[in-house]
């Protein structure tokens, strides 16, 4: 959430790519970061994400139900 705040600060920011290898990170505590972000309105630009290890498959149904995902997702 932190960091999608930070990039925001930047007018000349048109998009963000959260790349996510996730070992101690969890996939999950990902998604909800983004969303929170969301949720207080602190996305401005497109998001591409790619989330890979632990509880990516939480984290991506996580992202899916709160219909984050706006044309259809390449989960890889």
């Amino acid at each position: 959430e932190r960091g999608i705040e930070i990039a925001m600060m930047y007018s000349n920011v048109k998009a963000i790519l959260v790349n996510i290898m996730a070992g101690i990170t969890r996939c999950d505590d990902v998604a909800r970061g983004i969303l929170s972000a969301r949720d207080d309105g602190d996305i401005k630009v497109p998001l591409v994400i790619r989330m890979v290890g632990t509880n990516e498959e939480e984290g991506q149904e996580l992202l899916t139900r709160a219909r984050c995902i706006k044309k259809n997702p390449i989960w890889f």
